[in-house]
């Protein structure tokens, strides 16, 4: 007997420029990143203080899809540490979602790999590349 499809969230994690955001929208329209939240790029800079902030819109978006049972939902950030998918495993558990983690390591177009489109500063880059879990 065929097993029904379950409803889904994947945790999408890579660090900047690998490739994230394309394939969340490649895989479903309910898909969202903290980078997403409004008024967090103000003229195309970076707001630091509102990081906080723009990780619990992001889980708030991520609820609220999984309350409405939308069949496959995305989130894609960073996720560094894994430590960072904890509460999107339990938001999963509270709506009844199974959870898939994919990595993406990098997109290669024609024989290079893309840059990141967030203007990240290579030292940033490094620090999170170091802390890489």
């Amino acid at each position: 007997m065929k097993e029904p499809i379950k409803k889904t969230l994947l945790i999408i994690r890579g660090l900047p420029g690998a490739g994230k955001t394309t394939l969340a929208k490649m895989l479903t329209s309910f898909n969202v990143a903290a980078d997403d939240m409004p008024g967090l790029y103000v003229d195309g800079k970076y707001q630091i203080e509102l990081q906080t902030r723009s990780h619990e819109w992001c889980k708030e978006q991520v609820e609220k899809w999984l309350s409405q049972d939308i069949l496959l939902v995305a989130v894609h950030n960073t996720f560094v540490s894994l430590e960072y998918t904890k509460p999107y495993f339990e938001l999963a558990e509270k709506w009844g979602y199974a959870v898939h983690i994919i990595h993406s390591e990098g997109v290669k177009v024609g024989g290079q790999y893309t840059d990141s489109i967030h203007n990240l500063p290579p030292a940033l880059f490094d620090s999170m590349r170091d802390r890489w879990e």
